[in-house]
């Protein structure tokens, strides 16, 4: 019964990882190419950006901190999920 919830649940919602930043970044650097290399992003600019990966958080982390060249302590990423509706054209 659980497994059938939890199959459910990933269907109908899309993990998101929330980047908080300690002071707004200036990652103009990063080209577009790059943030899509990490997932569909919802928001990249300002203190607080959103992009929806398949990797895990360590992988997306990594990888984010590899291409940007900012410190783990510069940024908190955090987990959430958006209903799958999000996703779909309107």
């Amino acid at each position: 019964m659980f497994e059938k919830l939890t199959k459910a649940y990933a269907a109908s919602f899309k993990k998101i990882y929330i980047l908080s930043f300690e002071s707004e970044p200036d990652l103009s650097i990063l080209s577009e190419q790059e943030l899509a290399s990490l997932g569909k992003w919802f928001k990249h600019s300002g203190s607080k950006w959103i992009c929806h990966s398949d990797d895990t958080m360590e992988e997306f982390q990594r990888k984010f901190l590899e291409m940007s060249g900012l410190k783990a302590s510069d940024l908190t990423i955090t987990v959430d999920h958006w209903p799958f509706k999000l996703f779909s054209p309107l």
